[in-house]
């Protein structure tokens, strides 16, 4: 995908205290970024930075590639409706018979459930022209301040009937918001490092950059512009703060989660960071079931960090312990499957459970899937698998990292310099 010219048209219309907004935006695509081949017989193609055409809804269908981008919103709103339109085409040479999309596939299936889905690829009806509407989906995100869109899109149009496809070499992309409604979480101790890092992190990742910066103004960054600033505000060398989130004492960037088994292991961890210079701290499940509210356990260990990315500035969260230890987050996926998450504790902006059933991840839930801070997990169960973990991470980091001071007492030669 090359966007080689782009235009850029915003109207904005204000009806009553709700803003609305309109964002156009040019993509440009090239007959140079097309391969094509076959396998078993049928006719497959490929576009430069697009994915093949997936889906229980598009089974049967020809496997077209998908176009992503990520579009710049106004502060605060989010897309309401999109539109793709073919401004330029050009036809192909040649007749396509295309692959079509396969069935997804389960690890174990048996004779009956493979005729029925050979029977489903059979009987499957494809729209002509294919695909009807050039538009997949669009999804709303939030990054901290940031508002953005995803959109995706096929930038072809097939005759199953004569073979024919036709690449759209110029496409505009038209994206309708309003007002969002989503509930927004924001740390109390969030400085300019932060701020800048998400500012950099949000553009780079946006197609419309001159969009972007026309909705957001420039941040002016002190000291050295590194990850040192940040845990220099946060720690002064004397670490005082609550035992739960709370805007008192020193800033907690670093909050390893674990059972009460464990704790005392990750506690001398969480002791060396806060020497190294980062700040951290050990809170166990336990403490968090007794004190945050939610429909099950996960639903309360997100709650207490978002309140620790709120009140601590929270930066950095490790689950210290497999899922026996500290449950992922299971969502939906589709009628059949349910999926398991971190996703869910990093991305802390929306609901993920808007309906209240219990089923976290539907459409409509108001999940937003990109994360606001960074999660890991290690998943052990004991304190020697702990010890095993970080030593071995020690060991990779003396080897092929820039060598560190290590730290006396009986952690010598085991302690993990860094985790992330």
């Amino acid at each position: 995908m090359k966007p080689i010219n782009y235009f850029i048209g915003i109207l904005f219309l204000f009806v009553g205290l709700s803003i609305q907004a309109q964002v156009s935006q040019n993509v440009n695509f090239s007959t140079n970024d097309i391969s094509t081949g076959q396998t078993n017989g049928l006719d497959w193609v490929k576009l430069k930075d697009a994915q093949p055409l997936y889906g229980q809804d598009y089974v049967g269908q020809p496997q077209l590639p998908v176009v992503t981008i990520n579009l710049a919103l106004p502060k605060g709103q989010k897309a309401s409706s999109v539109t793709v339109t073919a401004v330029q085409s050009t036809t192909l040479s040649g007749n396509f018979d295309l692959v079509k999309v396969p069935e997804p596939q389960k690890l174990r299936m048996d004779k009956e459930e493979e005729n029925t889905l050979s029977l489903k690829m059979k009987v499957k009806g494809i729209s002509n022209p294919f695909p009807n509407d050039p538009l997949i989906s669009f999804e709303n995100h939030q990054y901290r301040e940031y508002s953005y869109v995803t959109v995706s899109f096929i930038p072809f149009s097939y005759n199953a009937q004569t073979g024919q496809l036709d690449l759209m070499t110029q496409v505009t992309i038209t994206v309708n918001s309003s007002t969002s409604n989503v509930e927004r979480i924001h740390s109390a101790r969030e400085n300019k490092y932060v701020k800048q890092r998400t500012r950099q992190i949000t553009q780079k990742s946006v197609l419309n950059k001159t969009d972007f910066q026309q909705f957001y103004a420039p941040i002016t960054t002190t000291g050295t512009g590194s990850e040192t600033d940040l845990n220099a505000e946060a720690f002064d060398g004397v670490f005082e703060t609550s035992a739960l989130p709370s805007k008192w004492g020193n800033a907690v960037p670093y909050v390893i989660i674990t059972n009460n088994e464990l704790a005392e292991k990750f506690q001398e961890f969480a002791d060396w960071k806060t020497r190294k210079g980062t700040p951290a701290k050990v809170v166990t499940v336990d403490t968090i079931l007794k004190t945050y509210k939610g429909v099950d356990a996960p639903e309360k260990i997100r709650n207490f960090i978002k309140e620790a990315h709120q009140k601590w500035g929270t930066e950095d969260v490790l689950l210290g312990g497999a899922g026996s230890v500290i449950p992922a987050r299971w969502t939906y996926w589709s009628p059949q499957t349910n999926l398991t998450t971190d996703l869910y504790y990093a991305s802390l902006e929306g609901n993920w459970n808007a309906n209240g059933n219990a089923e976290f991840g539907e459409y409509g839930d108001d999940a937003d899937y990109t994360p606001d801070i960074r999660v890991g997990r290690i998943p052990v169960t004991s304190e020697e698998e702990v010890k095993n973990f970080l030593k071995k991470n020690l060991t990779y980091v003396r080897t092929f990292l820039a060598p560190q001071p290590i730290p006396g007492g009986n952690w010598l030669g085991e302690t993990l310099l860094s985790i992330g």
